[in-house]
C-alpha cells in the first residue's frame, strides 16, 4: 500500500506536468547554459547569472524554480583582441559609421591590430562553471547542485564546436505536511515530516557556434536513476520512482538589419518520453546589443513577451511573461521570469562584448 501511494502520487505529477521533473524556462536564450553544458567558455569572461521562475501564477503549489549559475573560460588565444569590444567586431564586417555617443560612452574604440599574424595557430580552449538550482511544486521540491566542463574545438577562425556536461545530485523531497488527506494520520504515509531521495544525475551537450549562429543538442538526466523515498521521521515509508531522460535540441540565427539593429530568430524542442513534445519559437530584437525585446509561441501553451537591457555590457537584466493559452489559464494569472546577469573579464586588460547570438 505504501509503495502504491507514493507511485500514484509521482505519476499523477507527471500527468499534468507533461513529466516536467525538469523546469521550463521561457528565455532559454539566456537560461541556455542550464539546458546545454557545452556553452560554459564559450565567450571570453567569467559570468555569474541568477534567475527566478514563477509560473502559473494564482494557482496553489504551482512550479517556481530559483537557480544560480557561473561559469567561464581558460586557454582561449584571443585573435587581434577580437574579444575588446563590439565595435570592433563590427568594424572588421564592414561597419563603417563613426562611434555615437553611447560607444564613446562605453568605451569603445577604433580597431588597433587589423591582420592577425602569419604565425598564429587556432588551438581549443576549455570551459568550467556550476550550478545550484532549486524547483518546488506544491509539496514536492528539488535541490541540484552540479559541476561543469566543455571543450571547445575551433573549426574555422570563427566557428567552434564544443562538447560539455554537468555531473552532479539531486534530492528531491515530498513534504507530508503540505499533503491534505481524507483520514487523519493516515498510517500510508505517516503523521508528518519529509520522504527524501537523493540521485546521481548529468547532462551531456553539443554546440556548434559562430558569432552569427548556433544549434545544440543535448540530454538532461542521463542515468534515468531510480528514485527511492524514505521518510525522515517514524514512519518508514518508501516508495521507488525514475529520473526519465530529457532531450533538447536549439538553435539560432543572427540576421543584421542595420547597423544598429538586428533581429535573433530561434527555436527550442523540448522532449521526454511519455509525454508530446514542446515547441518555442522566438524572435529578439537587439538594439546596438543594448536593449533587446521579443515574443515567442509555445504550442498549445502560451504566447511569451519578453525583454532586457544591457549596462556598460557587464550587468544584464531580462525578464519575460507567459500569457497561458491552455486550459489552465482559468485557474492562472500567467509566468513570470527574471535573470540578472553579471559578466567579469578574465583578464585586467581584455574587455567584454555582449553575446552575439544568445
Amino acid at each position: 500500500m505504501k509503495r502504491i501511494l507514493i507511485l500514484m502520487v509521482l505519476i499523477i505529477v507527471s500527468i499534468d506536468l507533461f513529466g516536467q521533473q525538469i523546469p521550463q524556462f521561457s528565455q532559454y536564450i539566456w537560461n541556455s547554459y542550464l539546458i546545454n553544458p557545452a556553452i560554459a567558455g564559450a565567450d571570453n569572461f567569467i559570468e555569474a547569472k541568477v534567475g527566478y521562475r514563477n509560473q502559473w501564477v494564482g494557482l496553489e503549489g504551482a512550479p517556481q524554480t530559483y537557480y544560480l549559475t557561473i561559469q567561464g573560460q581558460k586557454g582561449k588565444k584571443l585573435i587581434n583582441r577580437e574579444d575588446l569590444d563590439v565595435v570592433n567586431r563590427r568594424r572588421n564586417r564592414g561597419f563603417k559609421k563613426p562611434l555615437n555617443a553611447v560607444d564613446k560612452a562605453l568605451g569603445y574604440t577604433g580597431r588597433k591590430y587589423p591582420t592577425a599574424p602569419a604565425s598564429f595557430k587556432l588551438k581549443g580552449h576549455h570551459g568550467f562553471g556550476g550550478q545550484i538550482m532549486h524547483d518546488r511544486i506544491g509539496p514536492f521540491s528539488t535541490l541540484g547542485v552540479y559541476g561543469s566542463y566543455a571543450y571547445h574545438i575551433p573549426l574555422a577562425r570563427e566557428t567552434y564546436m564544443s562538447l560539455g556536461t554537468f555531473l552532479g545530485i539531486k534530492q528531491y523531497r515530498i513534504d507530508i505536511d503540505k499533503i491534505t488527506l481524507v483520514q487523519d494520520n493516515d498510517p500510508a504515509i505517516g503523521r508528518s515530516g519529509n520522504l527524501t531521495s537523493i540521485a546521481p544525475d548529468a547532462m551531456v551537450g553539443l554546440m556548434v557556434y559562430a558569432p552569427k549562429y548556433y544549434i545544440g543538442i543535448s540530454m538532461d538526466q542521463m542515468f534515468n536513476s531510480k528514485l527511492k523515498f524514505q521518510n525522515t521521521t517514524a514512519y518508514a515509508v518508501t516508495g521507488t520512482g525514475n529520473l526519465s531522460p530529457h532531450y533538447f535540441l536549439m538553435g539560432g540565427y543572427r540576421v543584421n538589419l542595420s547597423e544598429e539593429l538586428a533581429v535573433v530568430p530561434s527555436a527550442i524542442v523540448r522532449y521526454n518520453h511519455g509525454a508530446p513534445p514542446s515547441v518555442d519559437l522566438t524572435a529578439k530584437f537587439n538594439y546596438k546589443d543594448l536593449i533587446w525585446a521579443g515574443a515567442s509561441m509555445r504550442a498549445k501553451d502560451a504566447v511569451i513577451v519578453l525583454f532586457g537591457f544591457s549596462y556598460r555590457n557587464m550587468l544584464d537584466i531580462g525578464y519575460s511573461y507567459d500569457m497561458t493559452t491552455s486550459r489552465i489559464r482559468q485557474f492562472s494569472r500567467g509566468t513570470h521570469e527574471i535573470v540578472l546577469s553579471y559578466r567579469m573579464v578574465n583578464k585586467p586588460t581584455t574587455g567584454c562584448k555582449p553575446s552575439y547570438v544568445w
